[in-house]
């Protein structure tokens, strides 16, 4: 594994992600690599949409790409990793969130993957699927989980 490699952030503009966005940061500073943002879109009108999520439309029952102006965007997102002197990249394509991260990690060659977790668990976990432990249990490389709240952050 190359030293330089970069750390692969899954963002999606939740507390989770923010918190993970935070460790990965740290991580990358004490590391002295670069972060690689990666933000998976939903194709519009795809099942299993997570409707706690910014992008969600409740009047349109859909997810979409929301606008560059907004605070809570992967370019808002990617210039505060700069501004907190890390370099940092972009990646932003649709596809399952897990996939979209785990490919990313592979075509990178990441030192590790950071994720967030939103905390579901029961039946909010079966319906609407965990990225967090999809990447947990498909990573090739170490995985960073960060819960919502900020306390205790596992690694995998």
């Amino acid at each position: 594994m190359d030293s330089r490699a970069p750390l692969v952030v899954g963002i999606d503009y939740s507390p989770a992600s923010k918190q993970a966005l935070e460790a990965a940061i740290r991580t990358a500073k004490d590391w002295r690599v670069g972060i690689e943002l990666v933000h998976a879109l939903s194709p519009l009108g795809a099942p299993g949409l997570d409707l706690e999520h910014p992008q969600f439309d409740a009047e349109r029952n859909e997810t979409a790409d929301i606008s560059a102006s907004q605070p809570h965007t992967p370019q808002a997102w990617l210039q505060h990793v700069r501004d907190a002197g890390v370099p940092a990249k972009l990646v932003t394509r649709p596809g399952p969130a897990a996939q979209v991260i785990l490919e990313e990690a592979m075509r990178t060659h990441a030192r590790a993957i950071v994720v967030g977790s939103h905390g579901r668990t029961g039946i909010g976990k079966a319906l609407l699927g965990s990225v967090a432990q999809t990447v947990v249990d498909n990573s090739p490389v170490p995985v960073m989980v960060v819960p919502a709240n900020g306390r205790g952050v596992q690694a995998a």
